[in-house]
């Protein structure tokens, strides 16, 4: 009996040459630190305020994201744009809503809020989405496992039809 666990997942067919990976080890918050907030810091004065603080990775929450982005693209790409120009590297915390272990319409929704977050990560040119893919509750562990592959493998589909390429 075929070990899934031990298998080799083909998502697309990715690929490690090439792959963006950090230069060195670097820092950062999750979320806008509370004294930018107070200092009364727009999102894309977070970069060079990072910088000043010695730190080079922010982490932008998404996490109550529905099915479009909750930013607007221009301020998307102006984060993107002050990150490079300080150095820092963005990544994206998809939305908290996802569980690709759930029921069908559970599991559609949850493809559209990461493609929402995916299609975010790339105006702000973030190197990476993180999320929870889900819980498996009472089902079993390989048909859990098998749901939340699938719903990812239409996932890659959909943003490469979009034209996403810049997002791990």
């Amino acid at each position: 009996m075929e070990n899934i666990y031990e298998k080799v997942i083909d998502i697309g067919k990715a690929e490690v040459k090439g792959t963006l990976m950090a230069d060195r080890t670097r820092f950062g918050p999750a979320g806008v630190p509370p004294a930018f907030r107070a200092m009364k810091a727009g999102l894309a004065d977070v970069p060079r305020l990072l910088r000043e603080e010695g730190l080079d990775a922010f982490e932008y929450q998404a996490v109550r994201w529905g099915a479009k982005p909750q930013i607007k693209r221009e301020d998307a790409e102006k984060l993107g744009l002050k990150a490079k120009e300080n150095d820092v590297w963005i990544s994206l915390h998809g939305s908290y809503f996802i569980n690709f272990c759930g029921e069908k319409d559970v599991i559609e929704a949850s493809k559209q809020r990461l493609i929402a977050c995916i299609t975010a990560a790339e105006w702000m040119k973030a190197y990476v989405v993180v999320f929870h893919s889900g819980f498996y509750g009472k089902r079993p562990q390989k048909e859990a496992f098998t749901n939340c592959l699938e719903a990812l493998k239409e996932v890659v589909q959909v943003i490469r039809a979009l034209g996403i390429k810049n997002v791990k």
